[in-house]
């Protein structure tokens, strides 16, 4: 196991919070080693709020306070939030421009920046350098 630590991309965190059984069996060992120094973002509190203000994640039921539920559930489970720095905004701007969803390519930065592993199905991740686990 990694000492480096992990950053969830949101639909870990979605998924960690309310469907844990579609979980990669790689992600599930890191998230419940008490070991494992996770973390997730703020950017995933954010596209949570764009994409189920554009109707998204249908396949998810999620409380209507969801904004709290869910930094609740992760601090629970000693996931620390990461926020966003300027150094990550700079990184963003030499990231290779491999695909344009805003959201993981500041987790990509911020992994890039902060030595993390990201925890992620999206194989796309690891075209930009950044270590992947599922």
């Amino acid at each position: 196991m990694t000492t480096r630590p992990f950053l969830l991309d949101t639909m870990t965190v979605l998924w960690m919070c309310f469907r844990p059984e579609w979980l990669g069996k790689a992600a599930r060992q890191i998230l419940t080693d008490p070991d494992s120094r996770l973390a997730y973002s703020i950017v995933n509190l954010w596209e949570i709020a764009i994409k189920k203000s554009m109707v998204g994640y249908r396949e998810f039921v999620s409380p209507e306070d969801w904004e709290r539920v869910i930094p609740e559930y992760l601090d629970g489970m000693a996931v620390v939030m990461r926020e966003i720095t300027p150094l990550h905004c700079r990184r963003i701007q030499d990231l290779p421009d491999l695909h344009r969803d805003p959201f993981d390519r500041m987790l990509i930065a911020q992994a890039l920046e902060d030595d993390c592993v990201i925890v992620s199905k999206d194989e796309m991740v690891e075209k930009y350098g950044v270590n992947r686990v599922w």
